[in-house]
């Protein structure tokens, strides 16, 4: 990179930097991506895993954001049909208003007019059925236990769900690189290079090794979410700050599986106030993600902590809003935590509110400072969406726009070259080597998509790489030799907790972590006391209740 000039270089490699990466290479840009970290190891890595079809919208009348998502709910479901699966939906009705039956049904109504074509050109597999309800016998057939007397029924829909969303970005990343953009993970911005009022590039520094190296661009994008303010502040200069405030957000993955098929959506309250909080509980990997707890974080991000506050009132709105599953702390198998930009005045709120519209800010126009763009939001489903109209204005301001669309929506991601994804997991079932089980080729399908065949290739030499880890884990051993030499993962960290789905449902036991510690040793020379370290700190960054 320090050899190079690039049209784009974007620091900041989420789920936002990485579909901006490889829209910025689809469109012919030279660019590079940096991150202080590994890619897709903060913010984004925290999420319900929900892809919203922009239902919830339509409370607030905002027809544009219904449809935007509807169809980048859809384009991810084309682009990665492995990752993305349609989700059924259920909200109990009650009463005679906004949550009655014959309001949710018009709203789902109104919902599934407006968004006509969600099923046009696509797998039937990843087909969105229109709305209904049900009665209240059908709808605790769904939620096994629920039992309200306000309740009369439920208003079903479907959403759409991600297998793994730290995949999602990590192929993203790999579309960029195939499409020519250089990434580099561990590689800290330190200050920004300028000629003036110009920004020109940056520096980075190499987190192993310390060395810094200066990476020019003709234009550097700011990709860094919550960071985005301190990012800026590097430039020593007054310009526009993104972040008006930052909320600390919460989702358990419990241990036991409270719903078959259908994610529910709940309401509860808390002693404390009489505000209602709608709460989700979604099928996750043979158990629960419960979500979403939001409190404002005040100070700086590095000194983010959840408290034993946290805790106990997210299981008290759980309970409230779930009484008869009775959850305690015992049930928590891991605390998914990250920090994400709110509404500017919602820091005054009892609860802040998320950030609901992303914000593209030319620093050139706002601050007469040329060179420098900065791209801050939250929603996973419109990442590819913000990423085209970011490079859209990267392209005009470079003087490279020549008129030509986007084809980032219909062009498949590593893997996603799935026209018909139920017959590609018959004729994978079908061919599957008799060395590896069911469950691991299924782990393997949906996970890498068409690019398994690569990962079951590495086992042609050696046989024992096609078998699971440990007996609690359905991951293979060649997925984290994969991980290290076609992914990037430089630590335990990267392959345990971003590149397989070895701590998707909980915090991995002793014996799963030390294999996969060990499997990556050997691959990248560690001695004992590497090992050690990398295991340390897996366990520092997972959140253990």
């Amino acid at each position: 990179m320090g050899g190079k000039t690039y049209d784009v270089l974007i620091v900041g490699c989420g789920i936002y930097g990485a579909f901006t990466a490889r829209e910025a290479a689809l469109r012919g840009l030279s660019v590079a991506v940096i991150d202080r970290k590994d890619f897709c190891g903060a913010t984004s890595a925290n999420s319900l895993k929900i892809i919203h079809g922009g239902l919830r919208y339509l409370q607030q009348f905002d027809v544009v954001r219904v449809l935007e998502s509807a169809k980048e709910r859809k384009n991810l479901m084309r682009i990665a049909p492995h990752l993305v699966h349609p989700l059924p939906c259920a909200m109990p009705t009650r009463g005679f208003f906004m949550r009655s039956k014959p309001v949710m049904f018009m709203g789902m109504l109104l919902n599934d007019i407006l968004t006509f074509d969600r099923n046009r050109d696509i797998d039937p597999e990843k087909n969105i059925p229109g709305g209904y309800v049900v009665p209240l016998e059908k709808f605790k057939q769904m939620v096994p236990g629920l039992d309200d007397a306000r309740f009369n029924g439920a208003a079903v829909w479907h959403d759409a769900l991600a297998y793994n969303t730290e995949r999602l970005a990590i192929i993203a990343l790999k579309a960029a690189a195939h499409a020519g953009a250089d990434a580099a993970n561990y590689a800290e911005m330190v200050r920004f290079v300028k000629d003036g009022k110009t920004v020109t590039g940056v520096v980075a520094k190499d987190a192993f090794s310390g060395e810094e190296v200066t990476i020019k661009a003709g234009l550097v994008i700011n990709n860094t979410g919550p960071w985005s303010n301190e990012t800026l502040a590097l430039l020593g200069e007054q310009v526009t700050m993104p972040v008006y405030g930052l909320a600390l957000e919460l989702n358990f993955v419990l241990k036991r599986q409270l719903l078959k098929n259908h994610a529910v959506g709940l309401s509860g309250y808390r002693k404390s106030d009489t505000r209602e909080r709608l709460l989700f509980f979604v099928p996750w990997h043979g158990r629960t993600m419960a979500g979403t707890y939001c409190r404002l974080h005040a100070g700086r991000l590095e000194r983010m902590q959840v408290m034993e506050h946290d805790i106990n009132t997210f299981l008290e709105d759980l309970n409230s809003a779930f009484p008869s599953a009775n959850l305690t702390r015992k049930d928590i198998s891991l605390v998914h935590a990250g920090v994400i930009p709110i509404e500017e005045g919602s820091e005054m709120w009892p609860e802040p509110e998320p950030l609901r519209h992303y914000r593209l800010i030319d620093h050139e126009k706002k601050d007469g400072v040329q060179g420098l763009l900065t791209v801050l939001g939250v929603k996973y489903t419109t990442a590819r969406d913000v990423a085209e109209k970011s490079i859209n204005s990267v392209l005009e301001k470079l003087g490279k726009f020549d008129g030509s669309v986007s084809k980032s929506s219909v062009t498949p991601l590593p893997g996603g070259d799935i026209p018909d994804f139920n017959r590609f997991v018959s004729d994978a079932k079908a061919a599957s080597p008799k060395d590896l089980s069911d469950a691991s080729l299924t782990n393997l399908l949906y996970s890498y998509g068409t690019e398994y065949k690569a990962i079951l290739d590495l086992g042609k030499t050696d046989n024992a790489l096609l078998k699971p880890i440990s007996d609690s884990s359905e991951v293979i051993a060649a997925e984290i030799i994969n991980a290290v030499r076609n992914e990037m993962a430089q630590t335990l960290s990267d392959v345990v907790l971003r590149r397989t789905d070895i701590s998707a449902a909980g915090i991995p036991d002793e014996k799963t972590m030390n294999a996969c510690a060990k499997i990556m040793g050997l691959e990248l020379s560690w001695d004992k006391a590497r090992i050690e370290k990398e295991i340390a700190q897996v366990k520092a960054e997972v959140r253990r209740v």
